[in-house]
């Protein structure tokens, strides 16, 4: 026996043989559904579709990503072919596997922040509100802290979540963060900073988010959003003036005339290179964007806006046409659009050097 053990000719070598390959190939298929997991959470991508079968049509995209693997690796494509068979009836391919190994992976990312801010000990938090897709009220919490390797510094920020909340003041705000807190086992007496934008309940006096805060730890400064605050002079500095306010009025105009049918859309696209854009409402100085395709083509436009006229036997679309050309090609208009393009030009360079980390 002695001598057999040294040689690995036991009587049951073929069968620890297969035993070690069995884990092996198990290992390996795990490793390529953690992959598949990971790579769609990062991309917010949904999992699963109408089927839950493989080689299904809508069958979503996690199996869609099993089934190409499949076509170019042996691993996989033998776990199918063991599926198929019914040779095995632990597929690793439901519902439950994929919540779990994602379920996993938020842990671990939990565990890395808590060890992170933990071994930094003091930390800065970053809050704010936003409503989603089905018009619920979620809470955004960021932590930042500063990490010190030897020589290196290092500012480090964690996206904790969103978090669904009920009560948007103060106090409710303030309670869902102090819960994270506990959750985490972090100390608010070891937070030194607190940012958020200029809402009411989050920089109120009395009884907003920093107001709360403060009030248990007075040693938490409160720094509002310096980007937010530029962004909200630009727009009341335009929204002080008519002749801006009409400005604006007509640059979205000229967007929302060419999008609202595919025949002007297509006359554009033949006299212009680029396509005009639609104005944001909250980011004021990527406004740049729009304007500048105004200002580079305002020849191709009106031109464009004139063929329109020509082409529609439409009382109402060539009326908006002609007027839209003669109101863009008047002095008012093309002064508004030379200046704006110039402080939106600068605009757009001190906000981008804000957010620069």
């Amino acid at each position: 026996m002695s001598v057999n053990l040294k040689s690995n000719a036991t009587i049951d070598q073929n069968l620890q043989r297969m035993i070690k390959n069995e884990k092996k190939h198990w290992r390996l298929v795990l490793e390529r559904l953690f992959a598949i997991v990971l790579m769609l959470a990062e991309r917010s991508l949904p999992f699963r579709g109408h089927r839950e079968q493989l080689y299904q049509p809508n069958n979503g995209n996690f199996l869609a990503q099993v089934e190409l693997i499949a076509k170019f690796d042996p691993v996989m494509l033998e776990h199918l072919k063991r599926i198929k068979n019914k040779e095995c009836f632990d597929t690793y391919l439901g519902k439950d596997v994929e919540n779990e190994i994602f379920w996993n992976y938020i842990e671990k990312n939990t565990e890395t922040i808590v060890s992170s801010v933990q071994s930094s000990k003091y930390f800065s938090v970053i809050m704010d509100c936003t409503p989603d897709v089905c018009h619920k009220e979620q809470l955004l919490i960021l932590l930042r802290c500063v990490k010190i390797n030897q020589e290196e510094v290092q500012i480090e920020e964690f996206f904790c979540g969103f978090f669904h909340i009920t009560d948007s003041t103060g106090s409710g705000l303030v309670e869902t963060f102090l819960n994270l807190l506990s959750e985490y086992n972090l100390d608010l007496m070891n937070c030194r900073e607190q940012s958020y934008d200029n809402g009411a309940h989050m920089r109120g006096q009395y009884k907003g988010v920093q107001a709360l805060i403060k009030e248990k730890n007075p040693r938490v400064l409160y720094v509002p959003c310096a980007n937010h605050i530029f962004n909200l002079m630009v727009c009341d500095v335009a929204k002080s003036v008519s002749i801006t306010i009409n400005f604006f009025g007509t640059a979205q105009r000229i967007f929302t005339f060419f999008a609202a049918s595919t025949v002007r859309w297509d006359i554009l696209q033949s006299v212009c290179k680029m396509t005009v854009k639609s104005l944001s409402d909250t980011r004021w100085e990527s406004r740049i964007n729009s304007i500048k395709v105004v200002k580079d083509n305002l020849v191709q436009i009106i031109e464009a806006l004139y063929k329109v006229a020509d082409s529609s036997s439409i009382g109402v679309a060539v009326s908006e046409a002609n007027g839209l050309a003669n109101e863009i090609f008047s002095y008012q208009f093309i002064l508004s659009l030379t200046i704006w393009h110039d402080l939106l030009f600068e605009d757009n360079k001190v906000s981008k050097v804000m957010q620069n980390p």
